[in-house]
C-alpha cells in the first residue's frame, strides 16, 4: 500500500483538493492498518498482573475497533468507482470478467445516491459476478422508507442483492421485518 500510495503522490501531486480523491483514503487506510499493527504489538507486552491491565487492554480493543472502522470506511471509498480504481491497481472490472470474484458491495454506504451501481452491474454482466449496494445505517437511511426507497432504487439499477452496513445496533423485530422486505423486490412494491 506505501507503493500504490508513493505512486499516487507522485503522480497527482498532493492536492487533495483537485480530483486526486483517492490519496487521501489511501493514506488513512495505511495509517490504520499501522496503528492497528502497533495496537497488536502492545497486546503482546501487556503485564496481565498489573492493576491497569483490563484498562489498558479495554483501550487497545477500543483503538482497533476504530481503527478497522476506520479502514474499512477508506477502502470503501477507494473502491467507489470503477474507472478511478484503475489509477491504483485495482481492475475491478477485469478482476470480475477473470471470474475473481464472486460478489461485489459497490459504493460507500452513506453515498447511496450518487453510487454508479449500473457501471458495476454493467462490468458483471456474462459472469457470476454478483453486484449488492451498499446501504449504511448511521448515516441517512435510519428511516425505513428511506430505506426502502433506495434498496428499490438498486434493486431497479440491477443489482443482485442489497448490503447493509452498521446495522448491527437494530432490535431483532427489525430485521426480521426488514430483511423479509428488502430481499427480494416484489416486497418493496406498493
Amino acid at each position: 500500500l506505501a507503493y500504490i500510495l508513493n505512486q499516487c503522490i507522485n503522480e497527482f501531486g498532493q492536492d487533495l483538493k483537485n480530483e486526486q480523491w483517492v490519496i487521501e483514503p489511501l493514506s488513512n487506510s495505511i495509517i490504520s492498518l499501522c496503528i492497528m499493527d502497533t495496537t497488536f504489538k502492545r497486546f503482546k507486552n501487556v503485564n496481565m498482573e498489573s492493576k491497569k491491565s483490563d484498562q489498558l487492554i479495554n483501550i487497545l480493543s477500543l483503538s482497533v475497533y476504530q481503527q478497522y472502522s476506520s479502514l474499512i470506511r477508506n477502502i470503501q471509498k477507494i473502491a467507489m468507482y470503477l474507472d478511478r480504481n484503475r489509477e491504483i491497481g485495482l481492475h475491478v472490472r477485469i478482476w470480475i470478467k477473470d471470474g475473481l470474484l464472486d460478489i461485489v458491495t459497490a459504493g460507500i454506504g452513506w453515498m447511496p445516491f450518487s453510487l454508479p451501481l449500473p457501471e458495476f452491474v454493467e462490468a458483471a454482466k456474462g459472469t457470476n459476478c454478483q453486484i449488492y449496494g451498499c446501504i449504511e445505517g448511521l448515516r441517512p437511511h435510519v428511516d425505513d422508507t428511506l430505506l426502502r426507497g433506495t434498496a428499490t432504487k438498486f434493486w431497479n439499477q440491477g443489482a443482485s442483492g442489497i448490503h447493509l452496513y452498521n446495522y448491527f445496533t437494530m432490535h431483532p423485530q427489525w430485521w426480521d421485518r426488514m430483511l423479509n422486505e428488502l430481499s427480494d423486490p416484489k416486497n418493496l412494491t406498493g
